[in-house]
């Protein structure tokens, strides 16, 4: 008779059903349901995922596509000085968000539609971005060195108004998540 290999064990053994896929040994079907069980306890997570995420409501969502886009702006910025002062960032072993904020120049509150502007947020100090104020003028004369007059200009006279869809803040969340990705593994 033909043997099989245990995907258990990987002892061999002689198949008594057409679907058998392991031995007959009790430590090797224990193992199996528990496997069983983990694989179907895994599943019932990703689905309850999937379920939450539906349910998220759109500041929520809002919520997670500026953290994806803030830390992208940080790992894009990295290393580079604070656009206010001109000051070194001390980045340390990361650039989670701990050291340095991803600071707008146009605040959020003033410029809904400048949220995920990537010339409109550079990394800031913590120090200048939120005991300063943003430093805005500071942050300007910095912005135009580091971006260009006529871009600053433009970013100052946009006013477009801009509707971010429950698609769209998911698709903004997955574009920044992949770009930072890129930049940590480049």
């Amino acid at each position: 008779m033909k043997q099989y290999k245990c995907r258990i064990c990987k002892g061999l053994f002689t198949k008594h059903r057409p679907l058998q896929s392991i031995c007959g040994d009790t430590a090797c079907i224990v193992e199996s349901v528990y496997r069983a069980k983990a694989k179907r306890e895994k599943l019932e997570k990703a689905q309850t995922r999937e379920k939450l995420k539906a349910l998220a409501t759109k500041p929520e969502l809002v919520k997670k596509a500026q953290m994806a886009f803030n830390a992208y702006i940080r790992a894009r910025d990295y290393g580079k000085p604070c656009i206010c002062c001109g000051e070194p960032i001390a980045w340390g072993a990361d650039s989670t968000g701990g050291v340095c904020d991803a600071g707008h120049y146009l605040s959020v509150g003033a410029r809904v539609n400048l949220r995920f502007n990537e010339d409109n947020v550079h990394a800031q100090r913590k120090l200048c971005n939120r005991h300063k104020a943003g430093n805005a003028a500071n942050y300007r004369i910095h912005l135009i060195y580091r971006i260009g007059l006529d871009r600053v200009e433009i970013l100052e006279r946009d006013h477009t108004e801009r509707k971010y869809t429950r698609e769209g803040l998911i698709e903004i969340e997955k574009q920044y998540k992949a770009l930072t990705k890129a930049l940590s593994n480049g």
